[in-house]
């Protein structure tokens, strides 16, 4: 699971909302090993039972673990799992429980799947990509006239390739060098000269192939790459994203019937913009509009 806000961070926010009641626990770990199966934390604010969430935000390793037998009494500083930890977790890595009337912790988890799977449509950590396939000649994938291929990968900003490989028709896979690879400035697309070939291939068996793939032969790229943000390294504008979309996830509170504006004695709300059939609030709406540079395209 990836978050890209954690609850410390969106409290601190302008948002408006009182979240008293959405955030139980809220506090920073101690160093966690991962397939630990207890959490060392500061002393409990809130007592916790069996079963209960236990919300980790530490950005692609971020995880929503469950409370173990027994519980925790307010004041423990050591939380019991029911399963153990997925990931190790540095000093300092924000966790929250569930509050009272709700859970802003799940909130946040959900807004960062549906920025990722809604708006960016790709994650925005840093991500291996393994066997993704670009067809040529197409937009995504093409030779030039001096025996260059010149593509774009779905997922960005690149900062590695692992491996390489042109297949033809027949499914023959033919390795490239990945070291000989050169990617652009912006971190989308990509660069390599069609005879980079493997220094462990034998060059009477593989040049000659090279030689007689041209410009117009059907044949399909093959790769394996790393593309993403590292970890702090994640752009401003990415986490405002997320909590204008934690925020959305509150308008039900408000407008529990979805209407396009509700009017109670003389308060009138309006949710949405008279003509307006997307269905999104102004929320979504600036939330899309601070990640723009960050959506795959689709072409």
């Amino acid at each position: 699971m990836n978050t890209y806000i954690d609850t410390l961070f969106y409290l601190k926010q302008p948002t408006g909302l009182v979240l008293n009641a959405f955030v139980g626990n809220n506090a920073r770990l101690n160093s966690v090993a991962q397939g630990a199966m207890a959490l060392s934390v500061p002393a409990t604010t809130v007592a916790l039972n069996q079963y209960d969430a236990v919300y980790v935000f530490d950005g692609p390793s971020s995880e929503v673990l469950q409370v173990g037998a027994g519980g925790a009494i307010q004041g423990a500083t050591s939380i019991p799992l029911l399963n153990p930890t997925a990931y190790a977790h540095n000093p300092g890595t924000p966790y929250c429980t569930d509050g009272t009337s709700g859970s802003l912790g799940a909130q946040i988890f959900k807004a960062s799947k549906y920025l990722e799977d809604a708006i960016c449509f790709q994650a925005l950590w840093s991500t291996t990509y393994t066997g993704e396939i670009l067809t040529m000649p197409t937009m995504r994938a093409s030779i030039d006239n001096q025996d260059n291929i010149h593509f774009r990968p779905r997922h960005f900003p690149i900062s590695a390739f692992s491996s390489l490989a042109i297949q033809d028709k027949r499914k023959n896979l033919f390795p490239l060098d990945p070291t000989q690879t050169t990617i652009d400035s912006d971190q989308q697309t990509a660069d390599i000269a069609l005879d980079a070939l493997l220094s462990n291939q034998s060059q009477g068996q593989g040049y000659p192939w090279v030689q007689t793939f041209k410009r117009n032969t059907t044949g399909w790229l093959v790769m394996t790459y790393t593309a993403g943000f590292a970890v702090g390294a994640l752009p401003y504008p990415v986490m405002e994203a997320c909590t204008l979309l934690t925020s959305d996830c509150f308008v039900p509170l408000e407008n529990p019937i979805g209407a396009d504006q509700i009017t109670q004695g003389k308060r009138t709300v309006v949710f949405a913009i008279r003509g307006d059939l997307s269905g999104e609030s102004e929320l979504v709406k600036k939330a899309k509009a601070q990640v723009t540079p960050y959506i795959t395209q689709a072409f």
